[in-house]
């Protein structure tokens, strides 16, 4: 699942909240058995001098902060509710880097369970464990428990962990959200809908559709899947109907980083190329011709303007502001034409609780775009509308050859107060869209969107308000590819399922090894004979995973090379990704990742007679052989540099550096 921390918010608030005292009948002061409480629960010892209170309301919510820290840097920070149930812990203290001593994932995983029955007695009896990251290299282990009532998965309410390894010190523990909901308040299973009406409802209102997928801008490569086209709303296993999870709106605008051109003795063909894009730009005066007749400035002054470039088109920034200088309004064009790109009125929108109808928050933005937008290509009868207290969101979606484009689309947002517009941005990307003719029955594809997305009966919260529904695993509907259904994700690479399957592992040379790697999750899925020889881009998949939970996937993969950090690899490397792994290929790469990098030019450093056949080692090879013997990764007596590793070999170096 998806995760976001919703804790580092309050943690936020509290670093800008002075110490507070008694007001009304809220308690804010420290109170002595509390703190005492906090000290026993994460054993906080007498070695910090400083100690410090502050409470702060969030929406009608009281928190408490306890911190306590010392002249070395250390601090540990505690928030709790009015009802003293703890939110959040985080603890930094000036540890020396050890190497990680706790190596067994139940031992990890009994260390945390007992601090959460410290945290809480009944964490355990409502919370699971879902995932699981373990980072030997950098010496921690994240666990991640997800909440489940009445036996059905509650979406957004998971804990998360962490401790470090030397001595199993918690680290770190954070609730995704800030009120803890009892189990009464959650809806009864009872009276509800079907799933397999909740299927009708879903094809029906929110069916998936024929769109185009934007994979990477540079490349033009654009991808026909089945997806949603708007935000995937729930549907209420009470009533069927959609229901809109409320969140805070964040207005899109645009960025742009003004430069100093560099002068250059001559110009290369890019630099001509790019030059030649800038030539016959409408001057300024256009646009602020446009913008006095279009828009209400009054009060306000032009005050600056700069020419960016912007995914290969160039447009004009262009800011009036107030008599204090202080922009008030910003527009984006194309800097060849007079389209209006994006407008941003900066305004504080007061909170209210007026919200505009469906019907006149349409027309407020028709009439802006019969105005502003001059092209067709979007879908006017299907926009997706938020309303919220204070704003209205509309969002209109692009349309080419009959079929939507993910992520293209125009936002608006209302102030519903003065029903005026006050953001407004283009987000449409100059690609090539060819006509879909490849793809599967929209009813097949609904059937594996419902079996890959476990499409099924969910708990989600609304404003703090648990509901009964029917939704896909996180609220998303998963996106497929539409010639055959395979599952991408939000990058448009393929999911795969990163199951590790060995088969006969008992009957392995290593079967205890290969085992215990098997309960870190640590091997290469979808691999089942482990007398297989092993690629090269899976023994760096290996290698790394130590230190990173990645996705198996060629991507994935391809980034570590790109992007080695302790591994003396580049992107030439990625060429020879599916050469079976040799030995010295191998053991170059457990010596990087113990810390020990460009051996190749030590020249009588090692002695020249470790290995039965030394005369087999280049002389890049014996320093890096040298080391992994001097380290015990490497006990044989023969060298072999060349021989091709299986599978089976490879866990048992990865092994090797975990003992």
């Amino acid at each position: 699942m998806k995760k976001r921390l919703l804790s580092f918010t309050l943690l936020f608030l509290f670093i800008f909240t002075i110490p507070s005292f008694a007001q009304n009948t809220n308690q804010v002061e420290a109170n002595k058995d509390e703190v005492l409480r906090l000290k026993k629960v994460f054993n906080i010892s007498n070695n910090f001098d400083k100690f410090n209170f502050t409470s702060t309301n969030v929406e009608k919510n009281l928190f408490y902060s306890y911190s306590w820290s010392n002249n070395k840097g250390e601090n540990i920070n505690i928030i709790t509710d009015k009802n003293n149930n703890i939110i959040s812990y985080d603890k930094y203290l000036n540890l020396e880097e050890n190497k990680a001593l706790i190596k067994n994932k139940d031992e990890i995983e009994n260390i945390i369970k007992d601090y959460l029955n410290k945290i809480d007695s009944n964490l355990l009896k409502e919370y699971s464990l879902d995932d699981f990251d373990i980072n030997f290299k950098n010496n921690y282990a994240r666990f991640t428990y997800n909440r489940k009532v009445n036996d059905i998965f509650v979406l957004n309410d998971y804990l998360s962990i962490t401790i470090e390894l030397t001595k199993g010190e918690l680290s770190n523990f954070s609730r995704s959200i800030d009120k803890i909901v009892k189990k009464e308040d959650f809806e009864k299973t009872n009276n509800i809908i079907n799933i397999e009406k909740a299927k009708e409802i879903f094809q029906e209102k929110e069916s998936l559709k024929l769109s185009y997928f934007i994979k990477d801008i540079e490349k033009n490569t654009v991808l026909n899947v089945y997806s949603q086209i708007n935000k995937n709303m729930p549907i209420d296993a009470k009533n069927g109907d959609l229901i809109i999870i409320e969140n805070n709106i964040m207005p899109i605008s645009l960025n742009s980083e003004k430069e100093a051109a560099d002068e250059s003795v001559e110009l290369t063909p890019v630099e001509k190329e790019e030059i030649d894009k800038i030539k016959n730009l409408r001057p300024i005066s256009d646009y602020k011709s446009y913008i006095s007749k279009n828009f209400n400035t009054k009060g306000l002054n032009f005050s600056d303007y700069s020419l960016i470039n912007s995914e290969d088109k160039y447009l004009y920034s262009i800011i009036y502001s107030d008599k204090e200088n202080t922009p008030k309004i910003e527009f984006y064009f194309e800097a060849k034409d007079l389209n209006l790109i994006s407008y941003d009125k900066f305004i504080q929108i007061e909170d209210d609780k007026d919200k505009l109808d469906e019907k006149t928050a349409m027309k407020i933005s028709k009439d802006f775009l019969n105005k502003h937008f001059k092209n067709n290509n979007i879908d006017l009868k299907n926009p997706s509308i938020n309303l919220y207290d204070s704003t209205t969101s509309i969002s209109f979606n692009r349309v080419e050859n009959n079929n939507y484009v993910i992520n293209n689309n125009i936002s608006i947002v209302i102030n519903n107060k003065n029903k005026e517009i006050s953001h407004y941005s283009v987000n449409f990307n100059n690609l090539d869209f060819n006509k879909i003719d490849d793809f599967i029955p929209e009813d097949k594809a609904h059937d594996i969107a419902f079996s890959k997305g476990d499409f099924g009966l969910y708990y989600i919260y609304n404003k703090n308000t648990p509901k009964l529904v029917y939704t896909f695993n996180e609220n998303t509907a998963p996106i497929l590819l539409s010639s055959n259904g395979d599952e991408i994700d939000f990058s448009g690479n393929l999911i795969k399922e990163n199951q590790i399957i060995y088969d006969n592992i008992d009957n392995s040379k290593y079967a205890k090894e290969i085992n215990y790697l098997k309960t870190l999750k640590i091997g290469v899925p979808g691999v089942s004979n482990l007398k297989e020889k092993i690629k090269e881009k899976d023994f760096v998949y290996l290698v790394k995973s130590i230190s990173s939970n990645i996705i198996y996937s060629e991507e994935s993969i391809k980034d570590i090379y790109e992007y080695p950090a302790e591994l003396e690899l580049n992107k030439s490397d990625f060429n020879s990704k599916d050469n079976i792994t040799k030995n010295n290929f191998a053991i170059k790469l457990i010596v990087n990742v113990s810390g020990y990098k460009n051996l190749s030019n030590l020249e009588n450093i090692f002695r020249d007679n470790l290995f039965k056949d030394q005369e087999q080692l280049s002389k890049e090879d014996k320093n890096y052989f040298a080391i992994a013997y001097g380290l015990n990764l490497y006990n044989d007596s023969l060298a072999n540099p060349n021989i091709e590793l299986t599978h089976e070999d490879a866990l048992y170096y990865i092994y090797e550096l975990l003992k």
